[in-house]
């Protein structure tokens, strides 16, 4: 029978500015301090689902049901220990039978009847902007797959002040000095929130794509984590819009040109 869920401590509850969950049952959480600072935690996390039908057998023995009252047809509740324990219980029973709330990190705060950013004031939120200009060979459109185009700089503000990296030498070397130094500003910010227009169908797939050219890691996220990107599309009225969608783990991305559209 799985374990009671370990309960988080009240005084973060209203904190949280940043969560991931790493898929082997711990969630890192980033909170604010009494004095504006970011400390990191993890907490064990109990995954759950909801069931249409039981299977046969339960495939792990750490995974509890619980039958839920009404008339609904997903009315058994399944915990289970690990996020693997249930993910067999969805290919036991198939995917018809199966619900859960994706992403999984919002199980967690759903579990601990939290939210993002609950207590924390709009005026203390790290909000960071992000903008690059890059170059263009044949006075077209950038083109971050071929040799000639690079990134010329990075714009970045936070708290009312403004940095920039600036590409030094027209090269590959000085253009991967810049996204080195990108990177190692981005993390002495350190902010909850990066914003920019047409930031992941542009800025941040351009400097995915020259890092990966450099060989460079994407690693922009807290908790030592690396940028995640994939294709992703957002429906609007009658039209869809296509985005290679980034998700930086204990940061959340927006997107203004998204916004408009909706």
């Amino acid at each position: 029978m799985s374990e009671p869920i370990p309960s988080l401590d009240p005084e973060f509850l209203g904190g949280i500015c940043g969560l991931w969950d790493n898929g082997e049952g711990l969630v890192h959480l980033s909170v604010v301090g009494g004095d504006d600072t970011r400390r990191e935690l993890t907490q064990v996390y109990r995954p759950f689902a909801w069931l249409r039908s039981l299977p046969a057998e339960i495939p792990h023995a750490s995974i509890r049901i619980e039958s839920l009252g009404g008339s609904a047809p997903f009315n058994q509740l399944a915990h289970a220990d690990t996020p693997e324990a249930l993910d067999a219980l969805e290919e036991a029973v198939g995917k018809d039978a199966f619900e859960e709330i994706r992403p999984r990190e919002s199980q967690f705060l759903l579990q601990h009847r939290a939210r993002l950013f609950a207590d924390l004031p709009f005026g203390k939120l790290r909000r960071c902007q992000l903008d690059i200009e890059t170059s263009s060979s044949d006075g077209g459109f950038s083109d971050a797959s071929r040799a000639g185009y690079r990134v010329l700089s990075v714009g970045l503000r936070q708290g009312g002040v403004n940095r920039f990296v600036l590409l030094q030498s027209e090269d590959d070397a000085g253009e991967r000095r810049l996204l080195e130094e990108f990177q190692a500003l981005l993390l002495e910010l350190d902010p909850d929130v990066i914003e920019g227009h047409n930031i992941f169908r542009f800025d941040l797939d351009f400097l995915r794509q020259r890092c990966k050219r450099h060989k460079l890691p994407c690693q922009w996220g807290r908790f030592g984590r690396k940028a995640v990107f994939r294709n992703s599309r957002l429906k609007v009225a009658e039209r869809w819009v296509d985005f290679p969608r980034c998700d930086l783990p204990g940061r959340t991305v927006i997107d203004t040109y998204l916004l408009v559209q909706i």
